[in-house]
């Protein structure tokens, strides 16, 4: 696996608190994934980081595009996806030429970081046999990320 930003992971500002639904965070705390959505609590963990618009996104791995969602906006997303880990890449203005069911390759560009937010940033999330990568902090999360590209 590989970073998905250039410059790799290290040294960005993330959300403060866990976005996702995590196992770490109180049940009645707002959050979400983009994977099981908004009312599924205690299934894991999303990192938003925080990098400027129009930067380009990489896949982490080589793997099937499964999922492309709100494709042209604010929360625009794509899944890609091979036996054992999906990854998970939200806020984007995705490449054009990608479509569901192709394949893309480790190191690929796959779209920009998005210029509908305020406050530009790559939502991130990585599930290993269909369990997220999860984190008690953001800082952990991030750390955790950071483990899996390094193997």
């Amino acid at each position: 696996m590989i970073s998905p930003i250039r410059g790799g992971i290290s040294g960005r500002r993330y959300n403060r608190t866990l976005h996702g639904r995590s196992v770490h965070r109180r049940q009645d705390v707002p959050g979400h994934n983009v994977v099981l959505g908004y009312s599924r609590p205690g299934t894991g963990d999303a990192l938003d980081i925080f990098i400027q618009a129009g930067e380009p996104v990489f896949a982490m791995h080589s793997g099937c595009i499964n999922r492309i969602a709100d494709r042209d906006g604010r929360l625009s997303c794509i899944y890609v996806a091979d036996k054992k880990v999906v990854t998970v890449y939200a806020h984007l203005h995705i490449k054009e030429r990608l479509k569901l069911g192709m394949q893309v390759r480790e190191g690929e560009v796959i779209g920009w970081v998005g210029r509908k937010l305020k406050d530009p940033h790559l939502h991130l999330e990585v599930w290993i046999g269909g369990k997220a990568v999860s984190a008690p902090t953001p800082k952990a999360l991030a750390e955790a990320i950071r483990q899996l590209i390094a193997d």
